[in-house]
């Protein structure tokens, strides 16, 4: 007995420890939310990415066209003129912003609104069961991340974007980094936050509506469905739930990703365009929508509508139920706390 009592604490010291996965990243959850809505967006684009590629091409070739543009003889044109591969031009940007914009996203909306709300605001709001804040809240909470993430990484989507439409523009790209340093080389700040109105004013309403719709959307289900438990969603649940809710406030905030496209376009060796972002900086927007409804009419504002609703509402619907999931198997509520 005395020798197997050292024996048995020698055994217990090299033993080593188990770590609690799951405990360290709910002691983390802001960086959980980062990395899991970072590999979920990555995931998500890299799939989609041939619909927003041709939707950027139909958008652009309105500027050249002589007779209606369709998103199916566009990508017909893409593969067969520049090969398969074009479809996914863009996509180590799109990974780039979409990876980092997701991971922010998550990360930022639980600060957020916490910061905004706090605990006490929102149950003086009436806290239901289930949904930690009142759709109002959801809505500003949305818009308000979103405007955040999209101010930092515009510069990322001016580059995606430039991407996608490099080899219809006769510029070519060897990679996002190259991309980024030619842009600022040539057209400084001011080209590589060209379209930051027209992003903000899509995607800060985009995020409000779907962030209301969606949360509200779950706890109604979930109240019919499970009880009022959101715990038992399954993914395909989550999955279909997020694809709706993001189709809907896509295509209602469809028109200033026209305008955000067209501005990103623009071509910045004619001297009018350099002239009026030199001097009328706040100008460009409104004289562009002035133009685009002169000469095309309203109809140009929801061009490229159909691939964009069915890539966000797929994006979406892959990112959410991915991100879902993994925190629930995490025994984490992600951005809600």
């Amino acid at each position: 007995d005395s020798l197997a009592k050292p024996q048995a604490a020698l055994a217990s010291k090299k033993a080593p420890q188990r770590v609690d996965i799951g405990a360290l990243l709910r002691e983390h959850r802001h960086l959980a939310n980062f990395g899991v809505g970072g590999l979920a967006g990555i995931v998500a684009v890299t799939v989609l990415q041939p619909l927003d590629v041709v939707k950027t091409r139909v958008q652009a070739q309105v500027l050249t066209a002589t007779s209606r543009v369709s998103f199916g003889s566009t990508a017909s044109a893409i593969v067969r003129q520049e090969g398969t591969r074009a479809l996914w031009n863009g996509v180590g940007a799109s990974c780039i912003r979409v990876g980092l914009g997701q991971g922010l996203y998550f990360f930022m909306l639980g600060k957020v609104s916490s910061a905004m709300w706090g605990p006490k605001k929102q149950k003086a709001e009436g806290e239901q069961k289930g949904q930690k804040l009142a759709m109002w809240q959801s809505a500003i909470t949305g818009a308000t991340t979103r405007t955040i993430a999209g101010f930092i990484l515009c510069p990322v989507t001016v580059v995606k974007t430039r991407m996608e439409h490099s080899a219809a523009a006769g510029v070519r790209y060897a990679n996002p980094v190259q991309a980024l340093g030619q842009i600022a080389r040539l057209e400084g700040m001011r080209g590589l936050f060209s379209g930051l109105q027209a992003t903000i004013v899509r995607d800060a309403p985009y995020s409000g509506l779907y962030l209301m719709i969606y949360e509200q959307a779950r706890s109604v289900l979930a109240a019919r469905m499970f009880d009022g438990d959101q715990s038992k969603f399954t993914p395909l649940t989550t999955f279909l739930l997020a694809g709706t809710c993001s189709g809907v406030a896509t295509f209602l905030t469809h028109p200033p990703d026209v305008v955000r496209t067209r501005l990103q376009l623009m071509n910045c060796a004619d001297d009018s365009v350099r002239m009026m972002k030199k001097k009328h900086p706040a100008l460009i927007l409104p004289c562009t929508i002035k133009q685009m409804l002169r000469e095309e009419g309203l109809r140009v504002f929801l061009l490229g509508s159909g691939p964009r609703v069915a890539k966000r509402a797929l994006q979406m619907a892959i990112t959410w139920s991915i991100v879902e999931e993994v925190t629930r198997r995490l025994g984490s509520d992600g951005w809600r706390g």
